[in-house]
């Protein structure tokens, strides 16, 4: 039965190659975009699934009470990485300043880079691969910077940066220690180049909050405990702490460990976690929008195969005068729609895929691999979906 069903589907093509070209073309755009914002959603999934300890890190959140109400932030005041260094369960504390922007002075003019401050324990939490792996300690040299890969390329093309001098406008300059390569995912951990939190322009700018209140809002703080079950004991420590602030003591902070798994998708009510990504009723959307491109793909190639109902009206009589029922007539339709489908799926697919490679859809945050079987698996469910919905109205 299915093999006179393909033999019919292969005549059917070979008798209408310019509709058939038409139905691809029609499904290739519509389930590359649907594929895109699924793969979008599965990257947002994924957020930094390649770090070791994924059970065993959580980030400092701190809730503000003022006149003003109950805020909330991804951020926490640096002394509390003194407090809770001397607990038992505790094995690797780093705090981390994210979102500061400095320009690099070169050659071609001023570039913009994203620049990070971390301390030692950074890359004995994080799993970021380091090469060369010496690198990792002089993290803690104020003299050295540690960039990532792509800001490398960006920066230096194919040649090895190890050793270059970089010259920051506001931070002053650096030595590249070495290069932190792209991880497999999306982090929510957003820098092109990570320098000591002992140097100069970070001391500047501690020097300057002293001057003014002390900000809870410019330093996240990761812990990395001894077993998962410790975040249930890091959390009742945390909610034994308060700090006062405000200039006349009048807000009170409190604080808990979210693990960094629940970092993304975004929390919304975490008010400075500037990459988590979207939270999940913007992944609800794109479901949506994935499906309603489903719909137009399906709508689509109905049109087509409407339009050439009477060129088939003879194969289909000649099938219900041999015996055919409607149930029959009905499997054809969708399995050549279905087969379709999945062809144009073998098309689109390595195609996002190269397009992810040279980053052309960036815009997208396309992120699955060629070896992403689960992905894979949705992006099959997703053609037969299209394929199904296709068949059904002709």
């Amino acid at each position: 039965m299915w093999k006179s069903y393909f033999n019919a589907f292969i005549r059917n093509v070979a008798a209408n190659k310019l509709m058939t070209g038409l139905s691809v073309a029609g499904f290739s755009v519509s389930m590359a975009i649907g594929i895109s914002l699924l793969s979008n959603v599965n990257s947002h999934l994924k957020t930094d699934h390649f770090h070791p300890f994924m059970d065993r890190i959580s980030r400092v959140v701190t809730e503000s009470v003022d006149d003003e109400g109950r805020k909330y932030w991804a951020t926490c005041p640096r002394q509390l990485k003194g407090s809770l260094r001397q607990l038992s369960f505790v094995e690797h504390l780093s705090l981390v300043t994210l979102n500061r922007q400095d320009k690099l002075v070169g050659k071609n003019g001023d570039i913009d880079m994203d620049i990070a401050f971390g301390d030692e324990e950074f890359f004995k939490i994080f799993g970021f691969e380091v090469f060369p792996q010496q690198a990792r300690p002089l993290l803690d040299d104020p003299a050295h910077v540690i960039l990532t890969e792509d800001a490398a390329r960006k920066l230096f093309g194919q040649e090895n940066p190890v050793g270059e001098t970089l010259n920051l406008r506001h931070s002053g300059s650096f030595i590249v220690a070495g290069i932190i390569r792209k991880p497999p995912v999306r982090t929510h951990l957003k820098f092109e180049a990570i320098l000591s939190d002992k140097s100069a322009a970070f001391t500047r700018e501690k020097s300057r909050e002293r001057e003014n209140d002390p900000d809870f809002r410019s330093a996240s703080l990761y812990v990395l405990t001894r077993s998962p079950g410790n975040l249930a004991s890091l959390n009742g420590v945390l909610e034994k702490i308060s700090i006062q602030a405000g200039e006349e003591g009048r807000g009170m902070l409190k604080f808990y460990a979210q693990n960094i798994d629940d970092i993304s998708p975004w929390d919304p009510k975490i008010r400075n976690d500037l990459n988590a990504g979207y939270n999940r009723g913007g992944l609800r959307n794109l479901i949506v929008l994935a499906g309603l491109f489903t719909l137009l793909a399906g709508m689509n190639y109905s049109s087509l195969c409407a339009s050439k109902v009477i060129e088939r009206a003879k194969e289909i009589g000649i099938r219900k005068i041999a015996g055919a029922s409607g149930a029959d007539i009905l499997k054809q339709v969708l399995f050549e729609s279905v087969l379709l489908s999945l062809i144009t799926l073998c098309l689109v697919y390595p195609v996002i895929l190269i397009l992810n490679r040279f980053e052309a859809t960036s815009f997208l945050a396309i992120s699955p691999s060629g070896t992403d079987l689960l992905f894979i698996l949705v992006a099959g469910a997703y053609a037969v979906i299209t394929g199904l919905v296709a068949g059904l109205v002709p």
